[in-house]
């Protein structure tokens, strides 16, 4: 049953080799994220890295601030481009911020 202990702990002997599963558990965890920084390290060396590639281009972007520029509603234009909201909205916004920015205006996006 689950109330039972399956290892029993009673003999020196079970004790350490409880101990060691737990060292080779923590041995195995280790080589694992080395490994992982190594490829992600490498990976990058050859110029790629990781992540979802976007979902607009640059003018599907400029595309999406033109048409809400236009009175498009947000809804619409992400119809439009193929997208959700979300994403037309962020686009839309990232060109707001951007061009404030250059202005010397200070802006903060909050994109949820």
């Amino acid at each position: 049953s689950a109330t039972e202990p399956t290892i029993s702990t009673d003999s020196a002997t079970s004790r350490m080799l409880l101990g060691l599963l737990g060292i080779l558990a923590a041995w195995e965890v280790e080589t694992l994220r080395e490994r992982t920084r190594d490829g992600l390290a490498a990976a990058r060396a050859r110029g790629r890295f990781g992540g979802r590639p976007p979902a607009l281009d640059a003018k599907q972007r400029q595309a999406a601030r033109d048409l809400r520029n236009t009175g498009m509603s947000v809804q619409k234009v992400a119809r439009t481009l193929g997208v959700c909201r979300a994403t037309a909205l962020k686009a839309i916004r990232e060109d707001s911020a951007q061009s404030k920015a250059a202005d010397g205006v200070s802006v903060v996006v909050a994109v949820s």
